[in-house]
Order: C-alpha cells, then sequence, then structure tokens
C-alpha cells in the first residue's frame, strides 16, 4: 500500500474505531432498522497480519424461531476444536426466520459491516476473510457467495440448496461444496453433483473456478465433521 493510501486507510479506521468497539462488544449490529445478533471467538494469538476472519452460518430457515435459536446455538462452536490458531469466527444469528434468511438483500450490509468493525480496529487480515454455511446457511453461501466475490478470500457451502443460483461470478472465488451422498431431501445431492460439474464446466472454458468439492458417499445431512 502507497503512503499516501496507508494515511488514508488509517484515518477512516480511526473514524470507525469507536463504533467498531460498541459493535462487538454489545454483540450486535444494526443496518437499515434491522439488528443482527452475533458471536465471535478467537482462537490463538494475534498474527503479524491480523487474524482471519470466518463467517458461520447457520441452518434453520423457514422454521419456529426457536429452531433457529437451536441451530444458531450449536454453530457458535461448531468447528471449533477445528479451527487453526489465529482464527476469529463469527456466528450470526439470522435476522428472520424464513427459508431465504442468508439471502435476504440486505445481508451484504451485515457482512460488510461485520468485516469492518474487525478490520478498523486491526484485528482481521482482510485479505483473509473467509464463509462458510451449513445447510440453510449453505443456501445463503451459494448465493452470497458470487454476490460478494470480491469481499472473500473463499467460501464452503455445505448441505445446502443452490436454489438456481449462477455461479459465473465465482471464478477467482475459491469455493467448495460439501454434500452427503444420502442428502436426498430437496434432491441436494444430486443438485451438488449438477453444481460441482458446472463448476468444472466454467474452469475449462474460462479458467480460475478452483473448487474442492465433494458429495461425500454414505453420509446424510449431517456430514460428522468429515467437511471440515
Amino acid at each position: 500500500m502507497q503512503p499516501e493510501h496507508q494515511q488514508l486507510w488509517q484515518n477512516a479506521c480511526s473514524q470507525l474505531q469507536g463504533q467498531s468497539r460498541q459493535i462487538l462488544e454489545s454483540g450486535e449490529i444494526t443496518r437499515a432498522g434491522r439488528t443482527m445478533h452475533f458471536v465471535h471467538k478467537k482462537k490463538g494469538e494475534r498474527p503479524e497480519n491480523g487474524y482471519s476472519l470466518i463467517f458461520g452460518l447457520h441452518g434453520g430457515g423457514g422454521v419456529p424461531k426457536e429452531t433457529n435459536d437451536q441451530q444458531f446455538s450449536n454453530h457458535k462452536n461448531l468447528y471449533g476444536k477445528y479451527l487453526e490458531d489465529g482464527t476469529i469466527w463469527v456466528a450470526p444469528r439470522s435476522v428472520e426466520d424464513k427459508p431465504d434468511m442468508w439471502r435476504k438483500p440486505y445481508m451484504e450490509d451485515f457482512l460488510y459491516g461485520l468485516t469492518q468493525a474487525f478490520t478498523s480496529l486491526n484485528l482481521v487480515d482482510p485479505n483473509k476473510v473467509f464463509l462458510t454455511g451449513y445447510s440453510a446457511g449453505g443456501d445463503g453461501v451459494y448465493h452470497m457467495a458470487p454476490r460478494m466475490a470480491d469481499h472473500f478470500a473463499s467460501a464452503a457451502m455445505m448441505a445446502g440448496h443452490p436454489n438456481n443460483v449462477d455461479l459465473h461470478n465465482i471464478r477467482k472465488l475459491p469455493f467448495a461444496i460439501q454434500v452427503g451422498g444420502k442428502e436426498t431431501p430437496y434432491n441436494r445431492n444430486v443438485l451438488a453433483q449438477k453444481y460441482i460439474d458446472i463448476i468444472d464446466e466454467y474452469r475449462d472454458e474460462y479458467g480460475g473456478f478452483e473448487q474442492n468439492s465433494q458429495v461425500r458417499p454414505n453420509k446424510p445431512h449431517w456430514m460428522d465433521f468429515e467437511e471440515k
């Protein structure tokens, strides 16, 4: 970064730090009249260039609030023992209890806003921000990754449904599709393989489109952490 750009960045961060501390300490962020609650957990010491930031979108969807609350609670520590040192795990609670809760048009504002809170406090390396999601959260990854392809270093979709998403925009965003071979509800297993093949076709035609994907034989909706 050029010195003049570095100064502009530092000035911008200093203006945001008070608000950013409030967001991280309160565990909630408000945008356009909506409030999203979240938890974040650090693992290990801060690396020289900042922590890696991993968003984890919980499952649930169009179910009672209590079910989404339980899914959110489960997601807070879902991959805790598998995370590398130097990582911050962020688990947001969906704003609405809807089937498309992670695909709402306001989701960009929340993910950008949370990333800004961490980076303005010099906690996170902005080049190491990642998106993951399981089940309904995986639905969100299918859609948010192409919508925010320039924001993330990579994205991982677990046990979700693509809902006819177009993935052309992830050409330079490494992507993972992980679904159980017995994941028959809503044809998630069949559609996962279809989209794996589509990404391969895009790679052959355009270049890019790096993926680490697999339909895991004999695994149902819950993959026993094989997707980690």
